[in-house]
């Protein structure tokens, strides 16, 4: 029998060497990575029970799930070989969008509905005020026949093709046109279908009533063609503390029953949210679920939105998060100089009446810097900075938070040749962080995760990790060597 099962393992690798065209490569021969540890910067002794668990694709039917030691270079590999495409899981989290747009393009055939632009967020006004002054004076160099038909099929192909200069231009005030700006709303929760009705649309809207501010300068471009048809048309807001001041960010925490969002700006203006109901705070949007066939349908309760925790008005909301025990929700603010977190209970939050469970400072903030991630590591949280840097706040047995180090991430991403988005993983043993990276899916950028550990003194040793399969040459495109973010994982190992 156990003969047997080799002889099978061994047909069906085989098989699938072929199907895939790797049979006549160099890495046919390879079951095993044989990941090699190179310490590229610090004291290897800091490594001391650190592992790193990694998957290692080529095409969708090869796969070496390994485990290395980074300090004894022991490993394990897992290979699987398939016949059938091996499917990876989708790791997107529900989450919703508030917007809107002052910089954009458009192509048409004709008519502007600003008003149908508006519902989706976008500041279509001028543009409308533009067409209409245009076509009244009746003084502009109109298209050709020939001219006029190659941009309207140029437009229902989305292409850029036209007179070099613009029929008409101007710079405008956006608050000549909008008393508050226009928004959209978006809910997306994966596996579910979104029913938003345009009533709902247009009360979450009413609801968030943000002022355009005096100054707040747009570059608008139209194109007419010669029988006065709309074919395209510009927009290009102004960067400055005006334009920031009506742009928001919506930030999300998505659970069965709420949404939660919160509304900041990545500018250097601030929101005036004292036309929102409550003011500055976190809002919660109550959603109804029901089966529809083998799915379920969402909609939300735009009636029933209220501000459930108000905030000062000068708090900088800069990240909210879900408690991964599906209990909390983590809101993150700016106050002075100062990021704080507070912890607050998500049953109470969802009924209108958020309680905060804790408040506490996590570090020093940079005007110009800001939160853009957050790993929640069960005993540990590790919030992430724009600038590199990043805090980690300890969970005690009373699961409360407590500032534990401080660290910069910079000389991780810079060896990783990465960011936050291409892979990321942390641990943390009490003293130690230990944090791993993996290179961005580039074609020629290598195939080597890069891990770090860090004291309180700062970082203590820098590692990368290569291995001889990502060299073998790859004769067609879908045999290239690529790392997956799917099961990556950095681990100390367990205190005895």
């Amino acid at each position: 029998m156990r003969t047997s099962l080799c002889i099978a393992a061994a047909l069906l690798l085989a098989a699938v060497l072929a199907l895939t065209g790797l049979g006549g490569t160099a890495r046919a021969w390879a079951a095993e990575p044989d990941w090699a540890v190179d310490v590229r910067e610090g004291d290897a002794a800091a490594l001391a029970g650190l592992s790193v668990q990694v998957r290692l694709r080529s095409g969708d039917r090869l796969q070496w799930d390994s485990r290395v030691a980074l300090d004894t270079g022991a490993q394990e590999t897992e290979f699987l070989a398939s016949l059938s495409p091996i499917r990876e899981g989708s790791a997107r989290r529900p989450r919703a969008d508030l917007y809107t747009g002052a910089s954009f393009g458009i192509t048409t055939t004709g008519a502007l509905d600003a008003e149908e632009m508006e519902r989706e967020g976008m500041m279509a006004a001028p543009i409308a005020a533009l067409y209409e002054k245009t076509l009244a004076e009746g003084d502009f160099p109109r298209l050709s026949e020939e001219e006029a038909e190659a941009n309207q099929n140029a437009a229902a192909a989305s292409m850029e093709i036209g007179p070099e200069e613009p029929t008409a231009q101007a710079r405008v005030d956006l608050s000549d046109y909008y008393d508050f700006a226009p928004l959209a709303f978006d809910l997306h929760i994966p596996g579910a279908q979104v029913e938003i009705p345009d009533e709902a649309r247009a009360a979450i809207a009413a609801f968030f009533r943000i002022p355009v501010p005096k100054g707040s300068w747009a570059d608008v471009s139209i194109e007419i063609d010669a029988q006065g048809n709309l074919v395209s048309a510009n927009m290009s807001s102004l960067s400055g503390p005006a334009a920031a001041a009506y742009s928001a960010q919506a930030l999300s925490a998505v659970t069965e029953e709420a949404c939660f969002l919160a509304l900041a700006n990545g500018g250097e203006g601030r929101l005036d949210l004292s036309h929102v109901p409550g003011g500055n705070g976190v809002y919660v949007l109550p959603l109804r679920s029901e089966a529809r066939g083998s799915g379920v349908q969402v909609t939300p309760d735009a009636d029933a939105l209220c501000n459930a925790y108000p905030l000062p008005a000068e708090a900088r909301v800069q990240g909210l998060f879900l408690d991964d025990g599906g209990e909390a929700v983590r809101l993150y603010t700016r106050e002075g100089d100062e990021l704080f977190l507070t912890v607050l209970d998500l049953a109470s939050l969802q009924a209108g009446q958020g309680e905060a469970l804790q408040r506490v400072r996590v570090c020093a903030i940079q005007e110009e810097d800001y939160v853009n991630g957050e790993l929640d590591g069960g005993d540990f949280l590790l919030v992430q900075r724009a600038s590199g840097f990043a805090a980690v706040l300890a969970r005690g047995a009373d699961g409360l938070y407590a500032p534990a180090i401080e660290v910069d991430l910079v000389p991780l991403f810079n060896e990783a040749q990465t960011g936050l988005d291409a892979g990321f993983a942390a641990d943390w043993d009490g003293e130690r962080l230990a944090v791993a990276a993996l290179p961005r899916s580039y074609s020629d950028t290598p195939v080597e995760p890069v891990a770090a550990v860090y004291g309180a003194e700062g970082l203590r040793c820098l590692v990368r990790l290569r291995t001889p399969l990502a060299d073998a040459p790859a004769e067609e495109a879908h045999e290239r060597m690529e790392l997956s973010q799917e099961g990556f994982a950095v681990e100390f190992a367990p205190t005895p």
